[in-house]
């Protein structure tokens, strides 16, 4: 009897663990589909930045210039414009556009050789980003990874500014995040720790420009001119189109980006 009963309650608690999973992936599938779908009401902008790198002697070198544009229901254009540094074997500056739309699709488009890339977010992806402007986390800080030092206002609006440390200590960024604009990022500093423990300044964003409001329309447009192509493809394209040949640069040409072409094609259709 005690036996048979012991196997009783066993199977009793089998049966809740089981059902208490099922319910746990039916709970979260149903929370990703919601929140997928959900419509969101932001606050549109315009904000315009500038990426510097500053080599061993502390001299800065302008590494990007960055457009970010995000419309009310949370569509978002980044364009960023990398600008060539010495020993660069790229002649000219490399401007590339990504959009993420508001349904979940992208496109990454490379203007220099009217070519596009698109396909579709993955709904995490998507949960992800709306998750940004339904439910930010409390001072911009992720629970676990940042610490909130302060408020302050930046090119007129307010930020919340934020440090976070690599796992291993060895690297600090300082974040000024926009709390009410989804918690993006108007500005960054990266520091390298120093042998004497102190930090040095190794890269830093700079805000330049905010507008508050709806950004202009060109920014989201994947016209139809731009060819449709893998990526290893439009790497290829934007090199020859560089003047960049295999002679000289037999690795710019290795396709070494099979995992990536993999990916783009895995992203054809929705999920």
């Amino acid at each position: 009897m005690a036996g048979k009963w012991k196997k009783s309650v066993c199977f009793a608690a089998v049966a809740l663990s089981v059902a208490g999973y099922g319910a746990y992936r039916a709970g979260k599938w149903m929370f990703v589909e919601r929140t997928a779908h959900a419509q969101v009401n932001v606050q549109p902008f315009t904000m315009e930045q500038v990426r510097l790198v500053y080599d061993p002697d502390g001299k800065p070198l302008v590494a990007a210039n960055r457009t970010t544009a995000v419309r009310a229901d949370g569509s978002q254009a980044t364009v960023e414009a990398l600008r060539r540094r010495p020993g660069d074997i790229l002649p000219a500056a490399t401007v590339t556009r990504r959009l993420e739309m508001a349904d979940g699709r992208y496109a990454g488009i490379v203007e220099a050789i009217g070519a596009k890339a698109t396909g579709f977010l993955k709904k995490d992806e998507v949960v992800r980003r709306k998750m940004r402007f339904l439910n930010p986390p409390a001072h911009c800080a992720n629970e676990g990874m940042d610490t909130f030092i302060r408020e302050e206002e930046v090119g007129g609006v307010k930020t919340f500014v934020v440090e976070r440390l690599t796992p291993n200590g060895e690297e600090r960024d300082t974040f000024w995040r926009l709390p009410d604009y989804g918690c993006e990022f108007a500005q960054i500093v990266t520091e390298a720790r120093q042998p004497d423990g102190s930090f040095r300044k190794i890269g830093e964003t700079g805000l330049v420009y905010f507008s508050p409001g709806e950004p202009d329309p060109a920014y989201f447009d994947p016209s139809d001119k731009y060819k449709e192509m893998p990526p290893s493809a439009m790497k290829q394209e934007y090199l020859r189109s560089a003047g960049i040949t295999p002679e000289q640069c037999s690795e710019c040409f290795t396709n070494n980006w099979a995992a990536v072409d993999a990916e783009y094609l895995k992203r054809l259709q929705p999920e």
